[in-house]
C-alpha cells in the first residue's frame, strides 16, 4: 500500500476514535489532545513499515519531528495520557484486523 493511502486509513481511525478532525490531525494545532491524535498517527505508521522521511513527506512535518515523536512516544503514553493508551491499542487493532 503506498505511504500515503495507509496514513490517511491511519487517520481516519484515529480520527473516528477521537473525534479530531482529520484536517485538525494533519494541521498545526497544539491542543493536547490533537497532538496526542497525530503522534497515534506517527507511530501506527512507523510500526506498519514505513520509514520516517515518508510519514514525514505525507504529515508535511520534518523528519527530525517524526524521529522526536518516536522516541518519545513511549513515554508520553506511559506517564501523562492513559486516553491516548487507550486510542492508540484500540486504533492498532482496528488496524491489524483490515
Amino acid at each position: 500500500m503506498k505511504t500515503a493511502d495507509y496514513v490517511s486509513k491511519v487517520v481516519e481511525v484515529v480520527s473516528d476514535l477521537t473525534g479530531i478532525d482529520k484536517g485538525e490531525i494533519l494541521g498545526r494545532g497544539k491542543a493536547a489532545e490533537v497532538v496526542d491524535a497525530r503522534w497515534m498517527v506517527v507511530k501506527l505508521a512507523r510500526e506498519a513499515g514505513y520509514y520516517p522521511a515518508q510519514i514525514a513527506k505525507v504529515m508535511g512535518i520534518s523528519v527530525r519531528h517524526i524521529q522526536a515523536v518516536l522516541a518519545d512516544f513511549d513515554t508520553r503514553m506511559r506517564y501523562f495520557d492513559s486516553f491516548m493508551r487507550s486510542n492508540y491499542e484500540e486504533a492498532a487493532k482496528l488496524l491489524r484486523s483490515n
